[in-house]
């Protein structure tokens, strides 16, 4: 839901981003998706669009497949 609502609600994202820690998330894919979503927003000033992520997440070196599947299916489901 967290995760949700950093992608889709601009005003939910600027109060409570400020807040929130990677260790809040006890899966690993969840800790590397807001990672990502977080340092997104802290450069380029925007929320990131589904392709933006995936583009991201495909930068990541040390990532398994199976991790990048789960990631890509967490935003699948966000995406719904």
């Amino acid at each position: 839901m967290v995760l949700k609502n950093l992608l889709k609600n601009e005003a939910y994202t600027r109060k409570v981003l400020p807040f929130l820690k990677d260790e809040y998330f006890s899966a690993e894919d969840d800790r590397i998706l807001f990672a990502t979503i977080k340092n997104f927003i802290l450069k380029y000033n925007a929320q990131p669009t589904k392709d933006s992520l995936l583009i991201e997440i495909d930068s990541i070196k040390n990532l398994t497949e199976d991790t990048v599947k789960k990631i890509q299916n967490n935003l699948d489901q966000i995406q719904k």
